[in-house]
């Protein structure tokens, strides 16, 4: 079995031990092993990584759908993660508790609903098309939609004006 000393350096190049110089360190190898079989080297440009791109976004409680720029097409995943932040849909009552984007807890609100999604959620959509449920996390892996990807605070847009903070959210965007 073979075995594997270790001798740490200051940075003078002074062993730790006995503060005596060590001896240098070898960067090439004593002998070169040759090749078995000489596999194809595949040039750097025919490699395609997985491309990714992160940006956070503020939403805020008080506006309308908010373009976040990002846009969805076939050859993209796109994730989108609460990061930080809270926010209410009013300032008495039950409306006045803060809550991050999975919005208020049916028991809280009487279930009150804002087109079938619980108020306070972070809701979303892609372009001009129909609104879903971001929450605290949703992927578009593939939709049959294009444009940007909007978001905004599920309540309705007479009731904004007394909706107080904002949430962060993280989006991922990767390339296939």
């Amino acid at each position: 079995m073979a075995r594997t000393s270790v001798i740490e350096r200051n940075d003078r190049g002074e062993s730790a031990e006995n503060k005596t110089p060590a001896p240098p360190l070898r960067t090439e190898p004593e002998s070169t092993p040759k090749p078995i079989n000489q596999a194809k080297s595949i040039p750097h440009e025919e490699i395609s990584p997985q491309k990714e791109e992160i940006i956070f976004f503020k939403v805020d409680s008080q506006k309308k759908w908010q373009d976040t720029g990002v846009l969805v097409s076939d050859d993209r995943r796109i994730i989108i993660e609460y990061e930080k932040g809270k926010w209410s849909v009013g300032k008495t009552g039950w409306q006045s508790f803060i809550v991050d984007g999975e919005g208020y807890n049916p028991r809280q609100c009487a279930n009150k609903k804002e087109d079938d999604i619980i108020v306070g959620a972070l809701v979303g959509k892609i372009g001009n098309g129909h609104k879903i449920k971001v929450g605290n996390y949703y992927e578009i892996i593939e939709s049959h939609e294009t444009g940007n990807v909007f978001l905004r605070i599920n309540d309705g847009d007479n009731f904004l004006f007394d909706n107080m903070g904002a949430i962060t959210v993280k989006i991922t965007i990767r390339s296939r």
